[in-house]
């Protein structure tokens, strides 16, 4: 198994770990530094997680590139407190994502920051140095007067949504900066294009996966970067440096509102608003969840025919 699958393989196993934990009604434990609420919002990387509570991060697993931003790179078995000097000065947090050995916060303003690794320019500080703490996210350029809703950390790219527009930032070799023409690295965020399929749609979700992205907008899916394991969704296994529509006619999707996103290792999953889950990509181990072991560069219904039956989902 290679480096960056293991990545994806080691984040979904903690975050189903992590989800099951909690929808037990077990209240996860933290140290006694860490604020007294309930987490707001969680999220698992490669090798480190983090939350989000009362405001404030923490983190822990892997510090090797300073994933857990506490101002060191000492790993951590237990929650660190990320540090609120500096660039988090005063600033309250509301959502959290992590990352290829690098982290990401969304702040009550809107304004996004960053810690870790920085190989790619991944931080979006325009600079490639890793950061053992949290670092503004550039907002002179492309995000100049944007208010961040929405964000999300890849491979070695990270993703953001506000004002129903997609910026990306960082790796963009295989396309997933969405830009034309591609745009192969970026440490700064840059917007994606809204020239073709996007035109006039406003995003309202977006999900970096390991070299490839997706966003929502009006109910539907767009997709863009490598697909050779059909990972866009366009009935087609060509790489696109630009967003493509994910295809819905003829497919089980058809007809769908779609609420939410989520990627994987060379697939991607969608929800709708009735409460289905839809995946397409790579499926050799079973990940598209219908009863099959091989890949869609379409749609496909997650199969309701199990412990799913009768279930109407609210999250993937």
């Amino acid at each position: 198994m290679s480096r960056l699958s293991r990545a994806v393989v080691t984040a979904g196993a903690a975050l189903a770990l992590v989800v099951g934990v909690c929808a037990a009604g077990v209240v996860l434990s933290v140290s006694p530094a860490a604020a007294s609420s309930y987490a707001s919002t969680i999220a698992a990387g490669y090798n480190h997680t983090c939350l989000i509570r009362s405001g404030k991060a923490y983190c822990w697993g892997d510090n090797s590139y300073g994933e857990l931003g506490n101002y060191s790179s000492v790993s951590s078995d237990v929650p660190a407190a990320v540090y609120t000097g500096g660039a988090l000065s005063g600033v309250t947090l509301t959502a959290i994502t992590a990352g290829y050995d690098y982290t990401c916060a969304l702040s009550s303003a809107g304004a996004v920051y960053c810690w870790g690794y920085n190989n790619y320019g991944q931080l979006g500080n325009n600079s490639n140095m890793n950061s053992s703490v949290p670092v503004a996210v550039s907002a002179s350029g492309a995000l100049s007067g944007v208010s961040v809703t929405q964000i999300s950390a890849g491979y070695g790219t990270a993703c953001a949504v506000g004002g129903g527009a997609a910026y990306c930032w960082g790796n963009g070799g295989n396309g997933e900066l969405g830009t034309s023409p591609q745009t192969y690295q970026s440490t700064v965020p840059v917007a994606v294009s809204t020239a073709g399929v996007l035109s006039g749609v406003s995003v309202t979700q977006i999900v970096a996966g390991p070299i490839s992205a997706c966003a929502i907008g009006g109910g539907n899916a767009y997709c863009w970067g490598y697909n050779g394991y059909g990972q866009l969704g366009n009935n087609t296994t060509t790489q696109s440096t630009v967003p493509v529509a994910v295809t819905t006619s003829g497919t089980p999707m058809s007809g769908q509102t779609l609420t939410g996103i989520t990627g994987g290792t060379n697939f991607m999953c969608a929800l709708s608003g009735a409460g289905a889950a839809y995946c397409w990509g790579g499926g050799a181990v079973g990940q598209l969840g219908n009863g099959a072991n091989s890949e869609s560069n379409v749609p496909v219904a997650v199969s309701t025919a199990g412990v799913l039956s009768g279930v109407t989902l609210t999250q993937l």
